[in-house]
């Protein structure tokens, strides 16, 4: 029986020495589980992020390009709307220039309107003037006609006599 305890403690021994033999302790990961990375898997993340990189620095510079080229498109074309806000600058003081002298031309124009109604009063008054006139004219032609009427009945009445 001591031969068969020994023969089973043995096997037991060897077995849990073969299951710790197994154990990989290199894949054990901080947090406690397991990582399967092998050196070729380690292999394969190495080259796809120097492939990453790679294309990242491509990228990069690809920008760096459209940069420097935006930057002296956009020269060009601030020279441009510097000149065309020049233009427009010099637009806006020649029209401000004209819309002065409209301004002066409409308050001579005003003034002379004042003048124009002062005129028109004074006309309409002396058309009142020469109404009253052509009607004392009138009045004095019809006094001067029965005047004469009477002045020629008179004298053809004198001279029958």
């Amino acid at each position: 029986m001591r031969l068969f305890k020994t023969a089973v403690l043995a096997i037991g021994l060897l077995a849990s020495a073969s299951y710790a033999s197994a154990v990989d302790l290199g894949a054990i990961c901080c947090d406690g589980g397991y990582e399967y990375r092998h050196p070729s898997a380690w292999e394969k993340e190495r080259q796809r992020l120097r492939d990453e990189l790679a294309a990242a620095q491509r990228q990069l510079a690809d920008r760096d390009r459209e940069i420097a080229s935006l930057r002296s498109g956009s020269g060009d074309a601030l020279r441009s709307a510097q000149a065309d806000l020049d233009r427009s600058k010099s637009r806006i003081a020649e029209l401000e220039r004209q819309l002065a002298d409209r301004d002066r031309e409409l308050a001579s124009l005003r003034s002379g309107a004042g003048d124009s109604s002062r005129l028109a009063s004074q006309l309409s008054s002396a058309q009142g003037d020469l109404d009253q006139s052509k009607a004392r004219t009138a009045d004095l032609e019809r006094q001067l006609a029965a005047s004469q009427a009477l002045a020629a009945s008179l004298q053809t009445g004198a001279g029958d006599k």
